[in-house]
């Protein structure tokens, strides 16, 4: 889709490889993208520019080993050499050193593969995101504990002190909030808590 759209289509039967490119529009999305996603050998991101590209992280669900620039938040979704291969932006060389990599060692595509999922699973899925909300709120309930252990001991600012810890414990509370708000989600589109 866009204004590149029948020139690239065309470059694709100039050069002999029409039957191997699918040119997808905007009804690719949502369920449909992962479904299709899994069946791919590679996923490769070639941008210049990205904030957190979502794809990324869904290439890697599916386990589907990724290449990608060095752009934006890659680098906190793939680790180089481990779940996936980052290469600089604008490097069209290096860019084709990977993917030949990837594609001439399936071996080592799979295994990326499935670190990149497993590492994936770990921290980019629902369950993980509400993991973690109940652990800043444990670790947020644990620092208000010892503020308050330390207020006799000299705080040196009593008042201070008990404004921090009334911000602590209502930020413990904002999290528990939205933590039972997630799970609540959860429930809603899964029919049970995942």
């Amino acid at each position: 889709e866009g204004a590149e759209t029948q020139a690239l289509v065309a470059q694709a039967r100039r050069l002999g490889i029409a039957d191997r490119v699918d040119f997808r529009g905007p009804a690719w999305g949502g369920t449909a993208a992962a479904g299709i996603m899994g069946s791919f050998d590679l996923f490769v991101l070639p941008s210049r520019l990205e904030g957190f590209p979502v794809t990324v992280v869904e290439a890697m669900l599916a386990e589907v080993p990724v290449v990608a620039t060095d752009v934006g938040s890659v680098r906190e979704q793939l680790i180089d050499g481990e779940t996936g291969w980052i290469v600089a932006p604008e490097d069209p060389p290096g860019l084709a050193a990977a993917i030949g990599e990837a594609l001439d060692d399936p071996a080592e595509a799979g295994r990326r593969a499935l670190a990149g999922h497993e590492f994936a699973l770990a921290r980019f899925t629902l369950t993980a995101t509400i993991d973690a909300w109940v652990g800043l709120e444990e670790v947020t309930l644990e620092l208000a504990d010892q503020l308050e252990m330390l207020a006799p001991f000299g705080a040196g600012n009593p008042e201070l002190t008990l404004a921090t810890r009334a911000v602590m414990f209502k930020s413990a509370s904002a999290i528990g909030k939205t933590k039972e708000h997630l799970r609540l989600n959860v429930e809603d589109e899964n029919g049970a808590t995942q």
